[in-house]
Formats: C-alpha cells, sequence, structure tokens
C-alpha cells in the first residue's frame, strides 16, 4: 500500500505497537505526526525527512496539548488521512491491592479519555475518507481480573468506538477498533512481573507487526467495525462475555496457565 502524500497520525509513537506503526506508515510514503508524552522516545526520527514528519510531545490527557497539536498539523498540511489512537498505559494488580488512589484515574484518562478526545480535536482536519483507528484490547471485548481498571477503559473505546461508527460514516468518515490479545512490547514487560497478569499470559502473545497487518487489512477493506486478534482468542472473548458466570469457572484453569507462561517471559 503506497500511502505518498497522506497524512497520519498516531498517539504514543514512542515504544512498541505506536513506534512500529510509525515506521511502517513512514516507509510507505505517508506523511507523519508523531506525538508521545516522552519527547525524547521521538528521537528515531532523527534522520527522516524533515518535510515528511512533525514530531511533538502530547500527552492525551491534556485538551490544551490536543488544540496545540492539532493547530500545529492544520498550519502545516491542513487535514489528517488516518488517526491513530494507540498511546495506552497497563498496571497489573487486583483492585482489593490498590491503595494509591490515583491509580483509579489514570487507565481511564490516559487510555479512554485520551481516545475521546483524540477523535474530538482531530474531527476538523478529518474530511471524507479518512479513517480513525482505536487501538483497544481483548480485555475490552472479556472481563480480565488482575487488570480491572485497564479492562474497564478498553470496554470504553471499544464501545465508544462501535458507537461512532456509524455517526461519522454518514460524513464519510470511517472508524475501526482493533482488539488484540497481549503483544510483546515494553507494556507487556512492565506488568510480567506480577502474578495479577496471569490471565494476560493465558492466550496468545502477539508480535507488533501483527497489529501492523491487521491494521493494512481494514485500511484496504473498508466497511469493516473491528478486528478482534487472534480471531479465535476474540471468539472465546464474546462467547465468555455472553456467559460471565461460565466463564468465571475457568479462571483458576486460564490462571494457572498464564502463571506458566509468564514465568517463561522472565
Amino acid at each position: 500500500m503506497n500511502l505518498s502524500g497522506k497524512t497520519v497520525m498516531i498517539t504514543g509513537c514512542g515504544s512498541g505497537i505506536g513506534r512500529h506503526l510509525t515506521q511502517t506508515f513512514y516507509q510507505k510514503g505517508a506523511n507523519i505526526v508523531v506525538t508521545d508524552i516522552d519527547e525524547s522516545k521521538l528521537d528515531f526520527t532523527s534522520n527522516w525527512d524533515k518535510n515528511r514528519f512533525l514530531a511533538y510531545k502530547l500527552d492525551v490527557t491534556s485538551k490544551n496539548q490536543w488544540k496545540d497539536v492539532i493547530g500545529k498539523v492544520r498550519k502545516k498540511w491542513k487535514h489528517i488521512d488516518i488517526l491513530v489512537n494507540n498511546a495506552g498505559i497497563a498496571d497489573a494488580e487486583f483492585f482489593v491491592d490498590i491503595k494509591d488512589e490515583n491509580h483509579l484515574d489514570k487507565p481511564i484518562d490516559v487510555n479512554l479519555k485520551g481516545t475521546v478526545y483524540g477523535v474530538y480535536y482531530t474531527l476538523p482536519l478529518l474530511k471524507e475518507g479518512s479513517v480513525i483507528i482505536n487501538i483497544s484490547s481483548l480485555a475490552g471485548v472479556a472481563p480480565i481480573p488482575g487488570i480491572s481498571l485497564y479492562s474497564a477503559s478498553k470496554f470504553g473505546v471499544r464501545g465508544f468506538t462501535l458507537a461512532i461508527a456509524p455517526e461519522l460514516e454518514k460524513h464519510g468518515i470511517f472508524v475501526y477498533n482493533v482488539s488484540p490479545d497481549a503483544v510483546l512490547t515494553p507494556l507487556l514487560e512492565k506488568v510480567k512481573r506480577y502474578s495479577a497478569s496471569n490471565m494476560i499470559f493465558s492466550g496468545a502473545i502477539l508480535q507488533c507487526q501483527d497489529i501492523e497487518k491487521a491494521i493494512i487489512k481494514l485500511l484496504n477493506k473498508p466497511r469493516r467495525r473491528e478486528i478482534l486478534l487472534p480471531w479465535w482468542r476474540g471468539f472465546l472473548a464474546k462467547f465468555g462475555n455472553c456467559f460471565p458466570y461460565l466463564a468465571s469457572s475457568l479462571i483458576p484453569l486460564l490462571t494457572k496457565k498464564g502463571d506458566k507462561k509468564r514465568k517463561q517471559f522472565q
């Protein structure tokens, strides 16, 4: 896919999925708006063509920073063709063990509100044919004990995405949800130390390339609402969400499986 001349904005580009997608879209010829809360992590763009990218610090929870960045994008490229709301955080901690009340806000603020802000503040720069891709999680399809707040935030992202999709499609803007299983990124490296993350490791461990392929597939086949990765885990997640009590009975088995797999990553 040649994206020459297209403008792509991605949040959370400093590492993991965001960084991989940023490099992929740049290689495919797109103009890139590269953002991250830690601007120092954007140094991988140092050898890029200065005319083809903008790099900015962006805390996705800050309305003012969104306004500032979008204003600069408008000045340079006038519009955005593809928006990828990718920035997110994850912690593995059982809810009953949370002592710091600040932990209650951050997943919702970054993962959910950050996505909502992203769509809201870029809307004026989106045009007919533009695409919004929100990165959710299979933890937003079926609830995952041990990461309850992350799961709640991703349920919100998925619900928001699927709700606005038919609204924006009337204006020629296509909105997609991508819900992957665990992905081998610094976020996964961070949580693997904690037993509360066992359920995360009970399924597939994806690579950033898997997310890239899913997104390219969505761009080539419009009008599809979402992709769950891998499909079989997505099917099980949807099935389990229909029968929550039955799904809960499988938690001890999945936790044991995940614990064994998690320790292999240490």
